[in-house]
């Protein structure tokens, strides 16, 4: 049978009586026993997606690993790509005094940023970003968490280069809804290309037992911390609100034209209709148009067609 000592070096160590909390000195473990930065996602679980606690569970997990992150929230919680690279830059503002390299353990947290733009080009930044991480972390040995609603909205070429993920979970607890996050080690197949999902196994000092880390408590961040949180993300949703409102705009414009620009085409197809004879005569009967033959001839929606019936017929009365 191993000893203590062999347990101490095969799996991470806590002792539950001195305060320790096995999921911070598991995350504690990979920067500075093994010397090296990682990704972790934060997500919600199959049954549900939202609402689980995911943005606090990041900034709960953050303040504990990064004493700074209240200080440099700004810098730190980020939705955008662009701003996720920036705040693994900005990391070197913070150096170690007695060696002057780059503080480890600081974390950028990336906010379900889906939200900005489409998957498919949002995840080839995060992916190229990823891969900008790993490869600065062997001496700034930070951690990066991505929070997203469901694992597989991430690309599974980015889940590759994660280390861990978290499924989040809220429950009824004392009639109080509570967090429990289940954390999970993902297992990469590079053969088969298949990922797998593992619960870590910790050493309990206490009991001098091996133990699952499978479902952890979370609680909530601190009162600061949440405060500056939410105003930055009232900002930012009030800016993606009016920016989203304005690309609608420009889409709705250059896909139809503004209002004058879809009249004025509406006039010249009934124009075109009226001074052409044999389309006056497959579109016309007696006066009358029909919708489904305006559809068909010129690929128009139920709107622009009944718009377009109106005119033609106005115009042939002499309207």
């Amino acid at each position: 049978m191993q000893g203590s000592s062999d347990y101490v070096r095969v799996y991470m160590q806590y002792d539950p009586r001195k305060g320790d909390k096995a999921l911070i000195k598991l995350f504690e473990k990979e920067i500075y026993d093994n010397r090296r930065g990682f990704v972790i996602s934060i997500t919600g679980n199959n049954r549900r997606l939202v609402g689980v606690g995911k943005s606090y569970t990041g900034l709960k997990i953050g303040e504990q690993m990064d004493k700074y992150l209240l200080e440099d929230i700004d810098k730190k919680v980020v939705w955008t790509p662009k701003a996720f690279i920036e705040a693994i830059n900005y990391w070197d503002n913070r150096r170690q005094r007695h060696t002057g390299e780059t503080l480890p353990g600081q974390v950028v947290i990336l906010d379900e940023a889906e939200l900005l733009i489409n998957n498919r080009t949002f995840y080839s930044f995060i992916n190229r970003a990823i891969l900008y991480i790993l490869s600065t972390f062997r001496y700034k040995r930070g951690m990066a968490m991505v929070i997203t609603p469901h694992i597989s909205f991430v690309d599974v070429g980015v889940r590759k280069l994660m280390e861990y993920v978290l499924f989040n979970n809220k429950v009824l607890e004392n009639s109080m809804q509570t967090v429990y996050t289940n954390p999970r080690i993902l297992i990469k197949d590079y053969y088969t290309g298949n990922i797998y999902y593992k619960a870590p196994r910790i050493y309990n000092v206490a009991t001098g037992t091996i133990e699952k880390l499978s479902s952890v408590k979370v609680g909530l961040p601190s009162e600061d911390l949440a405060r500056a949180y939410e105003e930055r993300a009232r900002k930012f949703k009030d800016k993606l609100g009016k920016d989203l409102l304005k690309e609608i705009e420009k889409f709705e414009e250059s896909e139809f034209g503004s209002e004058e620009d879809k009249k004025n085409q509406l006039d010249e197809l009934a124009k075109k209709v009226l001074d052409t004879p044999e389309l006056r005569d497959r579109l016309m009967n007696n006066g009358r148009v029909y919708l489904d033959d305006l559809r068909d001839e010129f690929g128009l929606t139920y709107s622009q067609a009944r718009r377009l019936k109106r005119i033609i017929e106005k115009m042939w009365k002499g309207g």
